[in-house]
């Protein structure tokens, strides 16, 4: 289930119960909307009904960055080459 569909659903079953749609007739309506079974629909309406409207999360956007292959490694050995510096110059453990 996306992100998102659960509010939406649960937002559904509160207009509905706002609407004063009849509980059965209010399940079979969200059963038939978003192809669920009956029971789920009465969790979505039990939700509505416990909570209120829930809040619909914003949409999230992926995207993928390629860095070259030794990019990873860049900050490990530079760090390593402190410490070796460090050792030459009497610092360490200071």
């Amino acid at each position: 289930m996306r992100a998102g569909e659960q509010a939406e659903r649960v937002n559904a079953a509160a207009d509905l119960l706002e609407a004063g749609v009849p509980c059965g007739g209010g399940r079979t309506v969200l059963a038939a909307r978003f192809g669920v079974s009956a029971r789920q629909a009465r969790r979505y309406a039990d939700q509505a009904r416990a909570s209120g409207r829930a809040e619909v999360p914003e949409a999230s956007v992926v995207f993928t960055v390629k860095l070259p292959r030794g990019a990873g490694r860049a900050g490990a050995g530079a760090r390593a080459g402190e410490r070796d510096h460090d050792l030459r110059c009497g610092w360490h453990g200071r």
